[in-house]
């Protein structure tokens, strides 16, 4: 009797088993590698937009001649090169006014808060120059519940050079 060529049905159901596992791993390991990737570039833009408007921020302190109004507060106003500057949330946006043109620090990718109570504070100490403190908490923005909670908060203090 001749064998013939081919595989029989049992080969044929094992081996498509064996390609659908093979599959089912790849895919599971491409999708937990893309949101991995979608987790740190959230982090990555948390921590940058924070660390970029609390350093315009520490400028602007470093370089002002007065704060103005009464603190704590959630807008800070400084006088500099005699114009006024102030920093304050607007739709979840940190935004700095001059001299009436407004420039946002922060995109729409994060809502920025205060990280408790408010914004800033002006701490008083009358052997050394006025200095605000910040208490600021950025928040990612996305419709995926495991990319809401990714958040960076910092509390710091900055001096006027006077």
């Amino acid at each position: 009797m001749k064998r013939q060529k081919g595989a029989t049905l049992l080969e044929l159901l094992i081996y498509v088993a064996v390609l659908s596992i093979i599959f089912l791993v790849i895919g599971e390991t491409l999708t937990t590698l893309i949101f991995t990737q979608e987790k740190i570039e959230a982090r990555k833009t948390v921590d940058r937009e924070l660390e970029f408007a609390v350093k315009k921020i520490q400028q602007s302190i470093e370089l002002a001649s007065a704060i103005s109004g009464s603190y704590p507060s959630n807008t800070l106003t400084l006088t500099v090169g005699g114009q006024a500057v102030s920093y304050y949330v607007s739709s979840g946006i940190l935004e700095k006014n001059t001299g009436g043109t407004i420039v946002d620090l922060t995109s729409n990718k994060v809502v920025v808060a205060a990280g408790s109570g408010n914004l800033f504070y002006e701490i008083e100490n009358p052997s050394a120059n006025p200095t605000v403190q910040i208490k600021m908490k950025v928040s990612y923005i996305s419709n995926d519940p495991q990319l809401q909670n990714i958040q960076a908060q910092t509390q710091t203090s900055f001096a006027l050079r006077e």
